[in-house]
């Protein structure tokens, strides 16, 4: 690795030398920029684009598919030297361009100088320069409290408080133009025209103005982006920041009117006093809901979206999006607290790995049936004060959450996942309910809401594809109350998968005994492999009205991480394909050998069928310290089966690689074949496209008779060697009963089996204590010997 980067910088020298010609074209004022690209064995993934600071004018650039492998690209620009430029460079899968697939670098070479060089990013690497102070948030101007002018929209400030305590951001009074702030927790953030990624936001709190009233932290520095709606400012902004005061309040946490951000101690009441606040009441604006609606189409890249169960496939998708407006009519406040692994409140298990707070508002959409689709999700990635029309004073945000009483949330429907996938929805008729707070949690301080019955909204939708296209009507008119199965209005109560209401039923549950549970697994890959299964709806983990590994994967899946559970779940991935063919038949020993081409992701499990042969015996080619996995197999239907119990899978890879070797006992057909792919299961657990790349074999013939191998040799492997708990003896090519002997090492035998017919035989420490030991398989033809160790 550092001669790598030697090399880099090194080559960087050699641009220099060569460059200085190309300089001087650029004219007075000018910079001559170099982007050095090159891209490791999977160049298709790579991407880099040039822009200005605010990603508002691109310079060039190219995107993910265009690239060759393991090439190196040169492109130069000449800027003007003031013009604050962002060079972006990605890599789509997100392992980077070095150095597990080959040895990728980019460099970015100004007047001669190296600014960057770097091959060690995994899904993007930003550098930015001539960037003067202010103009991005890495390079911001410092404020104090005071009066200020930004010189330009989205102009950057540092602000590091020096007590505790309310501060004001404001832009009212002094500008005509529609102004909006934003502060953020770091530069790494979400960086757009909405308040997602913010720690707090406002836009138009007085007429097109705005302004932040916020609890801030002493000694914590926050970024501040002074902007606009838009380009609707041309020129500069005006705008203030002042501390408003200590934060008063009760400061005892036994009282009634305990303020958890009080920094000065206030009058305290205790439970009891007639005078206490009753609580927090958090409202669900149906008015706003029904008013927002918007059907359009979206096209989904982001890989993150499908397991965050904001769209259920990727591609070209139909989305309802609708604007979530939450208020606290309480007589105190929703208080959340801080994001952290000590608040029971959050999980930051997902996909883009950011904290979410559970529980806060989930969409569904209903049948007329009243049962839920499979489309809904939650969302809560942050609850702060983003309106106060009712009398409250802002002071939550994304770092200490809540909602203050007389104040309100919004969740625009611009905002990522601020929507419901209604791609694969039939037509007709369906109640789309939003509802907050559906669980009836107390808040972090245990204060429980005083009504229950304002959390929820809804809005009654018809949709067509009459015309072609799919259509969306809203009933404005007659919308009856959501009455779940039990006949509760705004009831939580669901037909379980057997069809009954609030049943007992659970998805998964193969043996029906009430639990999920390994077992479960394997009944599950029992029967795809004996062909022998019910595609009902309890087993149909995906809903596709089949059986196979996928559902399989999804149950295991679901066993090692309960939030994977909420079935029916899965996608089907149109834009990745898995080829698998046959190779290398060797019809002396009688085995063939299944290989894998998986040039865009992991393999994580799969099944295919063969026919023309009787299978004896399956086992994995790849490496059982990488992917360990037992072989399920059926030699009446021919179909093979593999899916690990941890949560590993098979390295991606352009060339074919060996995937497992079939051994059969007799030839039935003509052709040995893969006749079938059932499924292709992702490390990312998505369902891929797939394809038999060379599917049969030939068998040669012998006089007018098929060969059969009558006489193959008998082998076997034992793993893993050395043996801790349990190892496994993997018998192959044998056709009668064997006789199985363990040896100590001095010859002693400790274990003798007789009339062993299976293909493997489990070992287990019980019987063996620590030493090295020896084994021998016979049968009436041929005898087999190796040996293993015990730690």
């Amino acid at each position: 690795m550092q001669k790598f980067l030697l090399f880099a910088w090194l080559f960087g020298f050699v641009l220099l030398a060569g460059g200085q010609k190309i300089q001087a074209q650029c004219g007075a004022g000018n910079s001559f920029v170099q982007v050095v690209i090159r891209t490791d064995n999977y160049g298709a993934e790579t991407n880099w684009q040039l822009t200005n600071g605010d990603s508002t004018v691109t310079y060039g650039g190219v995107a993910t598919g265009t690239l060759a492998n393991a090439t190196l690209y040169t492109t130069t620009f000449c800027l003007p030297s003031t013009t604050c430029a962002r060079l972006r460079v990605g890599d789509s899968f997100g392992d980077g361009i070095c150095c597990a697939y080959g040895s990728g670098y980019y460099l970015l070479i100004v007047d001669g100088d190296t600014l960057a060089a770097d091959s060690s990013f995994r899904r993007q690497a930003v550098t930015l320069f001539n960037c003067p102070a202010g103009t991005v948030c890495s390079s911001p101007l410092v404020a104090t409290t005071g009066a200020y002018t930004a010189a330009s929209r989205n102009t950057w400030y540092n602000f590091t408080p020096t007590a505790n305590g309310m501060y004001e951001i404001s832009t009212c009074g002094t500008n005509s133009c529609d102004t909006r702030i934003w502060v953020y927790e770091n530069c790494q953030a979400l960086i757009d025209n909405t308040n997602q990624g913010t720690l707090l936001f406002n836009d138009n709190a007085c007429g097109t103005q705005s302004t932040i009233t916020a609890a801030l932290q002493a000694g914590v520095t926050y970024h501040i982006r002074i902007g606009d709606n838009g380009t609707s400012c041309a020129g500069a902004i005006n705008w203030q920041l002042a501390y408003t005061g200590a934060i008063r309040g009760c400061t005892d946490t036994s009282a009634c009117n305990y303020n958890p951000l009080a920094t000065v101690s206030d009058t305290c009441i205790y439970f009891g006093d007639p005078s206490c606040p009753n609580g927090p009441d958090l409202v669900l604006r149906q008015d706003v809901l029904a008013n927002s609606l918007q059907l359009v189409a979206y096209n989904s890249t982001d890989a993150c979206l499908v397991p965050e169960r904001c769209v259920s496939g990727m591609g070209s998708r139909d989305i309802i999006r609708f604007t979530t407006h939450i208020e606290n009519n309480g007589t105190t406040d929703y208080f959340v607290g801080m994001p952290s692994v000590n608040n029971p409140q959050f999980s930051n298990t997902n996909c883009h790995g950011h904290w979410h707070y559970n529980s806060y508002a989930e969409y569904l959409l209903f049948d007329q049936n009243g049962t839920a689709l499979p489309i809904g999700m939650k969302n809560g990635f942050c609850v702060m004060d983003l309106v106060c029309d009712h009398g409250g004073r802002a002071q939550y945000g994304c770092s200490n959450m809540g909602i203050t009483a007389g104040c309100g949330d919004i969740y625009d429907r611009s905002l990522m996942c601020q929507w419901v996938d209604v791609t694969t929805v039939p037509d007709g008729n369906y109640t789309l309910v939003v509802r907050v707070n559906w669980l009836q949690e107390a808040d972090f301080l245990n204060r429980r809401e005083t009504d229950y019955n304002n959390n929820w909204g809804q809005v009654c939708i018809n949709l067509s594809r009459a015309s072609g296209t799919l259509q969306m009507t809203v009933n404005t008119g007659n919308c009856p109350v959501y009455t779940d199965c039990m006949g509760t209005p705004y009831g939580s109560a669901q037909p379980d998968c057997a069809g009954t209401c609030n049943g007992t039923a659970r998805r998964g549950d193969y043996d029906q005994n009430q639990a999920r549970e390994a077992g479960d697994v394997t009944a599950y890959m029992n029967a795809i492999v004996a062909d022998n299964y019910s595609a009902i709806e309890c087993l149909d983990l995906y809903r596709d009205t089949v059986i196979n590994v996928y559902d399989a994967a999804l149950l295991a899946r679901c066993l090692r991480d309960s939030a994977q559970c909420q079935f029916p779940d899965g996608v089907y991935n149109i834009y990745d394909t898995v080829g698998l063919a046959i190779q290398n038949v060797d019809f002396a020993q009688g085995y063939a050998d299944i290989l894998l081409r998986n040039p865009s992701l992991k393999v994580h499990a799969y099944q295919f069928g063969m026919s023309g042969i009787t299978i004896d015996s399956v086992v994995s080619l790849q490496p059982s310290a990488a992917f360990p996995v037992s072989i399920s197999f059926d030699a009446n239907t021919g179909i093979i089966a593999a899916l690990p119990t941890i949560d590993t899978s098979i390295n991606r890879q352009f060339s074919q690689q060996n995937l497992c070797r079939v051994y059969f006992s007799t030839v039935t057909a003509p052709q040995i074949c893969i006749d079938s792919i059932y499924a292709i299961v992702s490390n990312t657990y998505q369902s891929v496209a797939h394809k038999i790349e060379s599917g049969c074999v030939a068998v040669p013939v012998v006089g007018s008779q098929i060969f059969s191998p009558a006489d193959r040799q008998l082998t076997a492997t034992i793993a893993p060697n050395p043996m801790k708990e349990q190892a496994q003896i993997r018998i192959s090519g044998n056709l009668e009963p064997l006789t199985i002997s363990i040896f100590d090492a001095v010859g002693k035998e400790v274990i003798h089996i007789e009339n062993w017919s299976s293909n493997t035989y489990n070992l287990h420490n019980q019987l063996l204590s620590s030493g090295v030991y020896f084994f021998r398989l016979s049968n009436s033809r041929q005898t087999f010997s190796g040996k293993f160790s015990v730690e």
